[in-house]
């Protein structure tokens, strides 16, 4: 494996902006190629009334925090996403209120832009790229730091608030899946400014 230094010499597709910041970090210039959600996603119609006071989450993304989470507030029903199929992950979302990922977050993850699209209120961590207003744009309010030594009780709370007042917290991602359903037409622009480049 060549040292990141040396790939200078070759073209880069990255999928997030942060994967591109790190690039720069090295010098290395890259070109945004980033991916969509299939139309399944895209174009279902969730009765945010059937929604039950669920959190959904990753149990192999950032558990160690979930953890403590779900140890510290045990009057919240939390359910890990695991040994399920697409649909069943699809069916849960469009039940649950909230989904959580405290994960590194390596590029636009695909399950929490899934989670938004089934009208989950997501709630990140600030590692990798939720740490930027580019790949993950929402509202700091429900980002966590999660090496803040209160970062448990807080997000208790927010999630507290968010099931208490669910219509309102979800407005607030409207902006967010606006984003996420243009992706597929950003990323046949993206192509094309590639092709042009080269």
């Amino acid at each position: 494996m060549q040292p990141v230094e040396k790939l200078s010499k070759y073209n880069h597709l990255v999928q997030s902006f942060y994967a591109m910041d790190f690039l720069l970090k090295y010098e290395i210039t890259s070109y945004l190629l980033t991916d969509y959600l299939s139309d399944e996603h895209l174009s279902q119609i969730v009765d945010t009334s059937k929604k039950e006071n669920i959190v959904a989450y990753n149990p192999k993304k950032g558990f160690e925090f979930t953890v403590k989470l779900i140890a510290s507030f045990k009057d919240i029903k939390f359910v890990a996403i695991e040994n399920m199929t697409s649909l069943q992950v699809s069916e849960l979302l469009q039940i649950s209120k909230i989904y959580i990922d405290f994960g590194n977050h390596p590029g636009k993850d695909r399950i929490p832009r899934e989670a938004a699209m089934a009208k989950c209120v997501l709630i990140t961590g600030k590692k990798g790229s939720a740490n930027n207003n580019h790949d993950v744009v929402i509202d700091e309010t429900y980002k966590v730091d999660e090496n803040n030594a209160q970062s448990v009780n807080k997000t208790g709370v927010l999630i507290n608030s968010i099931l208490g007042d669910f219509d309102k917290h979800n407005l607030n991602f409207e902006s967010y899946r606006r984003q996420i359903l243009q992706e597929k037409d950003n990323f046949q622009k993206q192509v094309q400014l590639f092709v042009n480049r080269i």
